[in-house]
């Protein structure tokens, strides 16, 4: 009983999307949509073009909402869908039929900061059953913080100030949040650091969205120091974590030498170590890569450097290992964070 239809092939830099339109709704019917990516920097910029969020530690996502249905799609292009039955099952929240949202998937501990090895565990649980188990366990909150597409509307040549404008307006807050922008940089900056977490984010409110773009727009601003270092052994593990491990040992390849960086033992929780122990287990063993002598040498299983990781940390001691470490992830089969 549709009055007409139509379909429109849009075409924009790499990604695609086709609608068809009727007189009553919009349905999507396939799309492709790359997420606008941030700058970093160790300083806090600031203007009046300026507005600031906190920076979520979790999983980046583009939510499809699509006449009562919800489509979780990560920034690697991995439908998440199944992995949050909580983002997907009360969409009372939502005052539209259908949109494009940009986003971040988080567990939150008792003090609302997010736990990023918990949202990953999340995101590689398998079976039903589990994943029923974890929503409790580990149950998930989704923050929204732009609207890409609105009712068919292509949104990305506005100004960021009215994407969230509009964004504010069709949300309830629930499971699903809106990560709210603050005008004073200085003091969201200093309150973000003192509760510990990972940083902010700084963007020019009078900005389009360019998507699949790296765009200085969008500034990341971290307070721990990131690296990327090689995975070479592994101690035995004690008490609750005496079937898994205790800490990795972790080294950076400069030419043909191994520098050893020390040990990571945080950032992980049991669900995720069994995951990340099975992936380390499939690596054949070796001999030891670095001259220093370690702490723990006795009780560890050294392992080819196949496996790297990304670890944060505050400093580098005075012996050249990082200081107080955590692991985040490893880099390959993992999603990337925004």
């Amino acid at each position: 009983n549709l009055k007409q239809h139509y379909i429109i092939y849009h075409t924009e830099e790499d990604h695609w999307i086709i609608e068809l339109k009727s007189a009553y709704k919009t349905l999507w019917i396939d799309k492709k949509i790359k997420q606008m990516m941030a700058s970093s920097s160790t300083r806090l910029p600031k203007s009046d073009h300026h507005i600031y969020e906190i920076k979520w530690d979790g999983i980046r996502a583009m939510i499809y909402l699509e006449n009562d249905r919800v489509r979780i799609i990560s920034r690697n292009g991995n439908d998440l869908t199944k992995k949050f039955p909580e983002l997907t099952e009360n969409l009372k929240c939502f005052k539209v039929e259908s949109a494009i949202l940009d986003a971040e998937i988080v567990c939150l501990d008792a003090q609302g900061r997010p736990e990023f090895s918990k949202v990953i565990s999340r995101m590689h649980t398998q079976g039903l059953e589990r994943i029923r188990r974890a929503q409790k366990s580990k149950p998930v909150f989704c923050y929204l913080f732009d609207l890409i597409y609105l009712d068919g509307q292509n949104l990305t040549g506005r100004s960021l100030d009215l994407r969230q404008t509009w964004l504010r307006a069709i949300i309830d807050q629930g499971v699903y949040r809106i990560s709210e922008s603050f005008e004073d940089g200085q003091a969201l900056y200093e309150a973000a650091k003192a509760r510990s977490l990972e940083g902010i984010m700084v963007k020019n409110k009078r900005s389009v969205y360019a998507a699949g773009q790296r765009s200085d727009n969008w500034i990341k601003v971290k307070f721990r120091k990131e690296e990327e270092a090689y995975i070479i052994g592994y101690t035995m593990g004690q008490g609750d974590r005496a079937a898994l491990f205790g800490a990795l040992h972790l080294a950076v390849k400069n030419k043909e030498l191994w520098r050893y960086m020390g040990k990571v033992g945080t950032g992980f929780d049991m669900d995720y170590m069994k995951w990340l122990l099975n992936k380390i287990q499939m690596v054949s063993r070796s001999k030891k890569y670095i001259r220093e002598k370690v702490e723990d040498e006795k009780n560890t299983i050294w392992i080819e450097p196949e496996l790297r990781c990304q670890i944060q940390y505050a400093s580098l001691s005075s012996n050249g290992t990082y200081r107080e470490p955590v692991f985040q992830k490893l880099v390959e089969g993992q999603e990337d964070k925004k």
